[in-house]
């Protein structure tokens, strides 16, 4: 077997990898939406902003208060916000892996660097346009704390005080960005107890640092952000939901939901002949309260889907690594494993459209997936030597399938393309499995099979993000060729969609001057030609929309953009088609209910049309010059013909 030292410099070569691959990617996405106006905000309250006349946002102030380093890279450094960012969420990567790594060592080494492999993927590659999102900054930060139980769990006395309580403090800002994440650190921490069979389990250093961040961050929002409480929360709780919010089914059965069933029923399944009973567990717990979150959310985005896909990988990754480890497989193993890939082959026939579409737009990854998987089988088959066979064995394979992928693309055979490659690499597999028997082959080709299954659907998952990613990458520089008329002016917009202004502004050096990131909280008005709709449907609301629009006039009035956008896209009743989104209604007119946003309104003329349908619809709107009063006028005059007669 590999010395521990090659091992290690292995690991490293990998993870060295995946940050650059990490920052290659990140360089041809946009930069996130939410993110850039989070930072905005986190710049504002380093100014001393607050809440409601600086900025309103939803998300409680502990997201800020986790930009803030970003913020001061980006002051220091003069770096832009989004490289910014991601140095920052790198060196937190960094950080958590080292936590992660001094956590595990209780497991095997083949296991140990598998998993945390895969931890840096998830860290690094698979948010993909989420990267910095306060979802991606929860795994980052709550990792450790899930492993440190883990440590505990197993009796470990190498746990020194000081690092768990850095890990406590580390890991409470993640469990306190969002209280809904609380829901899983409360379900590890009930089965620790049990475990342990004591309440006293709970007082430990870890707990102390989580509980100190909370207290420090409750006392914040008393002393520096109550207007938080007072008057976001109220306002947001009246209309988010009812605005943004998803039927309770299309939640509870949306594809990272499925995943992260099938995640816990082969937990479940596994339970009974698992070497790690601790980890696994924690892993399957931590999943259920990231559902529940995820569920409570009422939005089936994928960032706020994030943590329990995450865990769920790591879960199935785990249970994938008893596969290949040096021992012989039993007949609960393949009865199992079987029964699982049984029940989630079924759903996935039931989703072939989702499947074929990522393997037709990534099929140079998808074989990678195979390549990998069939890699470390090899590496077990080949008795972990012989690495140039195992290198050869892995490079043949993928290149095989990638030749006849390209084959029948263009072939009546096209439309079984996904069943046809996959037979093929399982039999070149088998060929390249050293063992002469073909009894001894199928313990090797059963763990290749469970494998691809298991990782299945993350590649798919990650494969749609990224061609989506990339697809509004490419789109987005039709809105960027738009705001860069007006670099450096003062912008601001009347919008329900927070992606045009960011990261539209950031990109294009426009300066954005609202305290809104958006409008979300407008209500939807389909007919925006019926006057007596838009003045019943603020009426009907009254208090709340006088709140937010002598908000905007006030804004309006004492910052005097030199732009503002109105968002037109789809205001015809005919055409029901939503774009970006919901159907647009007509700012302007249902403002206009407001006497202080008509007087503010005076101010500015109409400008143009940018239209870029499906993606975009503005009307531009510029601020008049105030026009000179006839007095000044004249004294103009008059000053001008004495200077001419002096001359």
């Amino acid at each position: 077997m590999p010395t521990t030292h090659g091992k290690k410099i292995f690991f490293l070569s990998a993870i060295f990898g995946i940050y650059l691959l990490s920052w290659i990617l990140q360089s041809h996405f946009l930069f996130n939406s939410d993110v850039s106006w989070l930072m905005v905000a986190t710049q504002r309250l380093l100014s001393g902003g607050t809440y409601t006349h600086d900025f309103f946002e939803m998300n409680p102030p502990m997201v800020l208060y986790s930009y803030i380093p970003a913020v001061f890279i980006a002051k220091i450094f003069s770096f832009p916000t989004d490289i910014a960012i991601r140095i920052y969420v790198d060196c937190l990567a960094l950080c958590s892996l080292c936590f992660c790594y001094l956590l595990t060592n209780k497991i095997d080494s083949l296991t140990r660097y598998l998993f945390l492999f895969t931890l840096a993927i998830l860290f690094l590659l698979f948010p993909f346009s989420d990267f910095g999102q306060r979802e991606h900054l929860l795994i980052i930060f709550t990792m450790p704390y899930f492993l440190l139980v883990v440590h505990r769990l197993q009796n470990s006395s190498a746990n020194s005080t000081l690092m768990a309580a850095w890990v406590g403090l580390f890991s409470g800002v993640g469990f306190i960005i969002k209280p809904y994440f609380l829901l899983s650190f409360l379900l590890v921490e009930i089965y620790f107890c049990w475990k342990k069979g004591s309440v006293k389990a709970f007082f430990r250093p870890e707990i102390v640092g989580i509980v100190l961040v909370g207290l420090l961050f409750f006392l914040s929002i008393i002393v520096f952000n109550r207007d938080y409480l007072t008057i976001v929360i109220p306002f947001a709780a009246k209309f988010y939901y009812q605005q943004y919010g998803f039927p309770f089914r299309t939640i509870l059965f949306s594809p990272q939901a499925w995943f992260t069933y099938f995640a816990i029923v082969l937990y479940v399944l596994r339970r009974a002949n698992n070497p790690y009973p601790a980890l696994s567990t924690v892993l399957a717990l931590a999943s259920v309260g990231f559902l529940f979150s995820f569920l409570l959310q009422h939005t089936p985005w994928n960032y706020h889907a994030l943590p329990m896909v995450s865990t769920s990988i790591l879960l199935i990754v785990l249970l994938f690594s008893l596969l290949i480890t040096p021992k012989s497989l039993t007949r609960w193993d393949y009865i199992s494993f079987g029964l699982w890939a049984f029940l989630f082959v079924s759903y996935l026939c039931w989703r072939m459209d989702y499947i074929t579409l990522s393997i037709r737009f990534q099929s140079g990854g998808y074989f990678g997936l195979f390549a990998v998987i069939f890699g470390l089988i090899f590496y077990r088959s080949y008795r972990y030597t012989h690495y140039l066979k195992i290198l050869a064995a892995t490079v043949f394979v993928w290149a095989t399938g990638w030749l006849l992928n390209q084959y029948l693309l263009h072939s009546p055979l096209q439309v079984h393309l996904f069943f046809i490659v996959t037979l093929f690499l399982f039999l070149v597999f088998a060929f390249c499995i050293p063992e002469r028997e073909a009894v001894k082959k199928l313990p090797f080709i059963f763990s290749a099979a469970i494998g691809v299954l298991l990782l299945s659907y993350p590649f798919y998952q990650g494969a749609c993000l990224y061609n989506l990613a990339t697809a509004n990458a490419k789109q987005y520089q039709r809105w960027l060729a738009v705001l860069q008329e007006y670099q450096y002016k003062t912008v601001y917009f009347l919008s329900d969609n927070a992606d045009f202004a960011f990261p539209g502004t950031e990109y294009t050096k426009s300066i954005f001057i609202s305290r809104f990131g958006c409008l979300g909280f407008v209500p939807e008005l389909l007919y925006s030609d019926n006057i007596e709709a838009y003045h019943h449907a603020y009426a009907l609301k009254k208090n709340s929309m006088d709140f937010l629009v002598n908000a905007i006039a006030d804004e309006i009035n004492k910052n005097k953009p030199d732009i503002i956008f109105v968002d037109m896209r789809n205001t015809n009743a005919i055409k029901v088609k939503k774009y970006f989104g919901r159907a647009q209604l007509d700012y302007i007119r249902f403002f206009s209910e407001n006497a202080n946003f008509k007087i503010a309104w005076n101010n500015y003329h109409y400008v143009k049309t940018v239209d870029g349908q499906p993606l975009f619809r503005f009307l531009v709107y510029q601020r008049t010059e105030p026009r000179a009063s006839a007095s000044v006028t004249g004294l103009n005059v008059l000053r001008r013909l004495l200077t001419r007669a002096a001359q």
